[in-house]
C-alpha cells in the first residue's frame, strides 16, 4: 500500500488491513505551495497533515517584522493542531 499514513496506522498493530484501508479511504491528499498558511490564529484545524516533501513550520507574528518560529517538522512526519480545539465554542 502506498498511502503515506499506512505505515503510521499499521505501526499500532491494532487494525486489520481491511480496517486500515477503510480509514484511509476518508483521507484525501492535497498539495500546497511553499509559503501557504495552513491555519490562521484563532481558526479550528480539522486536518491531519502529512509532510511528504519540504518542512512544515509553526510560527507566530508577535509584532510587525518580528516572527517567532516555534518548531519545524521535517519530511515523513505528521502534524495536526490539537491546540486549535482548546477554547473552541460549539453551536
Amino acid at each position: 500500500m502506498t498511502h503515506p499514513l499506512y505505515e503510521l496506522f499499521n505501526s499500532f498493530g491494532l487494525l486489520t488491513e481491511a480496517e486500515i484501508t477503510l480509514v484511509l479511504s476518508h483521507f484525501k491528499p492535497k498539495s500546497h505551495t511553499p509559503g501557504t498558511i495552513l491555519v490562521n490564529f484563532g481558526e479550528i484545524n480539522d486536518k491531519l497533515y502529512s509532510i511528504e516533501k519540504g518542512i512544515l513550520r509553526e510560527f507566530s507574528e508577535q509584532e510587525q517584522d518580528n516572527t517567532i518560529t516555534h518548531w519545524l517538522m521535517p519530511e515523513n512526519n505528521f502534524e495536526y493542531l490539537v491546540d486549535s480545539f482548546f477554547g473552541a465554542k460549539t453551536l
